[in-house]
């Protein structure tokens, strides 16, 4: 609520302060969107934020770190990882839109369009729930628009999903790039572990479903793999 935060600016512990506020017009809780409000604040703490000293101490209490060269040394290498990630990442992409943009696609079926489009909009309202906590509802209600409005945004990118996937399929059949049952199994197994306090999660995992999405995820990213040593040639 814009202006709240400034009002709470040199209170000290227990002062209280009693303030009027216009909520926005577009705020999540409709029955009071564009209302005023009266705020009665008591402050129960007050803390000052110390930056700490960036020494082996620090070092210490940050992980398993002797000293902060070794610190410096892990967090240089990560952001390098990331760095190197976005740079395949962006390869892999343009690699994928060269494809699609040179070759040729009759329509896509409706039904393959609305397929894919419901697997974009749960793949949200999954991503939502786990990262934000929120009911997908209410997320819907807080951004103002229906699943309706959303699948009809994502259109143009479901579009490029399916003619990816095509080409990839296509590519992966003409190369006869096979995926073996060992490195579906380790996959899956190294995806288990990661969630074996969940077991509604990892009874999803352990399942023929899943086994045929890991088998063409691996598939894709041989023939991903294949098309950059190619343009590296």
């Amino acid at each position: 609520i814009p202006g709240f935060e400034e009002n709470l600016v040199g209170l000290k512990k227990e002062d209280k302060k009693i303030f009027d506020l216009q909520f926005p017009a577009d705020y999540h809780g409709k029955e009071v969107a564009g209302k005023k409000g009266t705020f009665n604040v008591t402050m129960k703490s007050v803390f000052e934020v110390k930056k700490p000293e960036l020494d082996d101490a620090f070092a210490k209490r940050a992980g398993k770190f002797s000293t902060l060269t070794e610190l410096r040394a892990e967090l240089t290498k990560n952001l390098q990882a990331e760095a190197d990630h976005e740079v395949d990442r962006k390869l892999e992409n343009d690699l994928i839109d060269e494809l699609i943009h040179s070759s040729s696609f009759g329509d896509i079926p409706e039904i393959l369009m609305e397929s894919e489009l419901a697997k974009m909009l749960h793949e949200l309202e999954e991503e939502v729930e786990r990262q934000g906590g929120l009911k997908f509802a209410d997320y819907l209600q807080g951004i103002k628009k229906t699943a309706e409005e959303l699948k009809k945004e994502f259109r143009p990118q479901a579009e490029r999903r399916i003619k990816a996937a095509l080409l990839i399929r296509a590519i992966g059949e003409q190369e006869k790039i096979m995926v073996d049952d060992a490195a579906i199994d380790q996959e899956v197994q190294q995806t288990l572990k990661m969630y074996e306090q969940d077991p509604s999660i990892k009874e999803r995992i352990d399942s023929e479903d899943y086994r045929d999405y890991v088998r063409t995820m691996l598939t894709n990213r041989k023939v991903i793999e294949l098309l950059k040593t190619k343009v590296a040639m």
